[in-house]
């Protein structure tokens, strides 16, 4: 790989950072980053696969988490979360200023994704959260942002 001026450094690696470009990050960072497979939004694998996708052991759940979770990156960092975690769904905003967010997994893991949506990513201020849990339906390969 060869040197790259300090403005194609910015074009490519700029873009591949969570949140646009905070903080600095130096060129050879920036070209060990580049070197590694492209990942996707926030880097975030998008199709990491769950450790066990047994039906048997596997829940959906519904969420409605209502208050001040628009405008705080929920969305992001629900992925983030749902990624660590090793889920499969969406998460979305609703006109009204809430953010809905399907998941399937394994139940104490979509229990964590529960905990962790009381809270929020730093910034929210989630009054309340619905939950309504259904069946296993399998349909989701990775965890995105749905539009």
């Amino acid at each position: 790989m060869g040197l790259i001026s300090d403005l194609e450094f910015t074009a490519q690696f700029t873009s591949r950072q969570p949140y646009g470009n905070r903080g600095a990050v130096s060129q050879e960072t920036a070209l060990f980053a580049l070197q590694r497979p492209p990942r996707r939004a926030n880097g975030i694998k998008r199709g990491c696969p769950m450790a066990e996708r047994n039906p048997k052991e596997q829940v959906r759940v519904h969420l409605t988490v209502c208050g001040g979770v628009q405008g705080v990156f929920f969305r992001v960092s629900a992925v983030e979360e749902a990624g660590r975690l090793g889920l499969r769904g969406w998460v979305r905003n609703l006109p009204e200023g809430s953010v809905e967010l399907v998941a399937e997994g394994r139940k104490q893991k979509i229990e964590q994704m529960i905990r962790w949506c009381h809270q929020g990513p730093p910034g929210a201020r989630v009054q309340d959260v619905q939950v309504l849990w259904e069946k296993y339906q399998g349909s989701f390969e990775y965890f995105s942002i749905k539009r």
